[in-house]
């Protein structure tokens, strides 16, 4: 059975000034809080993290001004239990300013940082364990998010000894299927397809460009034991990759440099 997901908001402070209705003046506002998980089994609060906040608002227009400070990410843990075996491990740190205006809606990202992100397989309670995967640290810096136009700027995305395990069995299944909720099943397992509905029309995809993206100190190790008598197996690490303007859809050629070691 899934947990269910507790957080808490406690010691919160507010102050605000100019609050009048119909509105004068922007009303103007500052505060603090703690934001805290709870433990299910106990009631009472676990890690949490300082989350400041500051802005002007009306009933039309809002700019707010948010940080906080060593958010552990294993309070999103019921969120992901639905379909991810591994738990997740981290904190996250973020400064981020949200400007409102009626209906446009423009997310600005500072700086939001991921400190020791990994995937952690389950095992005893106590019991450590190392990371399926995990990323020392990631960095976001002058991110721009524009809902109304679905458009995201990114100005750096920097991503620090990320290291993974990449592997296939002799049954021919990737690691990752068992990271997945039923991604144990056998491949016999008779799989009951939806019946058919009228096709939805898709909606328009969202322009993203990450105008650099810097990548150091990364490993990976593969091994594959597929075909029989066959394995194949290496190792990198030192991987270091620069590229800049990047976009999904790949339309225009990134500059690209990478430089890494192999055994």
């Amino acid at each position: 059975m899934a947990s269910s997901a507790r957080l808490a908001l406690q010691d919160l402070s507010l102050d605000a000034s100019a609050i009048a209705i119909p509105f004068v003046q922007p009303l103007q506002f500052n505060g603090t809080a703690q934001v805290t998980g709870l433990s299910e089994a106990k009631g009472v609060a676990a890690a949490g993290s300082l989350l400041k906040f500051s802005g002007t608002a009306t009933d039309q227009t809002a700019d707010i001004l948010t940080s906080i400070d060593g958010l552990p990410l294993n309070i999103a843990s019921p969120y992901l239990a639905g379909f991810l075996e591994p738990a997740l491990g981290g904190s996250l740190n973020a400064e981020m300013g949200v400007s409102w205006k009626a209906p446009d809606v423009l997310l600005d990202v500072k700086q939001l940082t991921l400190n020791d992100l990994g995937l952690q397989p389950k095992g005893a309670p106590g019991k450590k364990t190392a990371a399926l995967a995990s990323i020392k640290k990631l960095e976001v810096a002058q991110a721009l998010v524009d809902l109304g136009k679905q458009s995201v700027t990114v100005g750096k995305l920097a991503i620090t000894q990320p290291k993974v395990a990449v592997n296939r069995g002799e049954d021919k299944r990737w690691m990752f299927e068992a990271w997945l909720k039923g991604g144990s099943k056998t491949k016999a397992e008779k799989v009951v397809s939806p019946p058919a509905t009228k096709p939805v029309p898709s909606a328009p995809p969202w322009a993203v460009v990450v105008n650099e993206l810097l990548l150091d100190g990364g490993a990976i190790s593969f091994e594959d034991r597929a075909t029989p008598g066959k394995p194949v197996s290496f190792d990198v690490s030192a991987l270091k990759v620069q590229m800049k303007n990047v976009t999904p859809e790949g339309k225009k050629p990134s500059p690209l440099t990478v430089s890494a070691r192999i055994k």
